[in-house]
């Protein structure tokens, strides 16, 4: 999977684009030679960086030392929050515990 530096975009293969450029004569002819790019299928930019699809939800992009996209970090992040206000109301708890807890509840899952 890639996403491109410009526009955003988040796609499972880049776009061929060719075009052909005159490599000068050969017995009075043009000789012309093939040039292949890869590149956005949106926006047609050659700034894309590879990755890979979040093992979460199996849709977003994932940059390779990541664990999940963007979007589920957010509700992951969500959740947290929900999380530490049901637990600082049932008890006092620190962020030593909590960075605890949380360590031990990304371990199982």
């Amino acid at each position: 999977m890639y996403k491109c530096l410009d526009c955003g975009s988040e796609f499972l293969s880049p776009r061929m684009r060719e075009w052909k450029e005159p490599q000068g004569e050969y017995m009075g002819r043009p000789v012309w030679q093939t040039m292949r790019l890869e590149v956005c299928p949106d926006c047609g930019s050659e700034d894309f960086e590879d990755g890979e699809v979040c093992p979460s939800c199996g849709e977003g992009w994932v940059e390779f030392d990541d664990e999940l996209c963007d979007s589920c970090k957010s509700e992951f992040s969500e959740m947290l929050h929900i999380f530490r206000k049901d637990v600082e109301s049932s008890m006092k708890i620190t962020d030593e515990m909590f960075e605890e807890l949380v360590t031990e509840w990304l371990e199982r899952n």
